[in-house]
């Protein structure tokens, strides 16, 4: 396995979505889980910003991950 610069998880990753795209598979972190990963630390990160206050969102419902 080779060594990335965060303890392989972004080697590991590359290499699976790579190769679900040269296997024609879904890839294992679709745009429905990366998404849910991604959000919620951008409200984190705006609402501190904001000295901590509370954010009014959206919640997205624009499908189901590819599981």
């Amino acid at each position: 396995m080779k060594v990335g610069g965060y303890g392989t998880g972004d080697y590991t990753m590359f290499d699976a979505f790579i190769k679900s795209i040269l296997d024609d598979t879904p890839p294992p972190i679709d745009i429905y889980k990366s998404l849910d990963y991604t959000l919620p630390g951008l409200c984190a990160h705006m609402s501190a910003e904001k000295g901590g206050s509370l954010l009014r969102y959206l919640i997205l419902d624009i499908g189901k991950s590819a599981e």
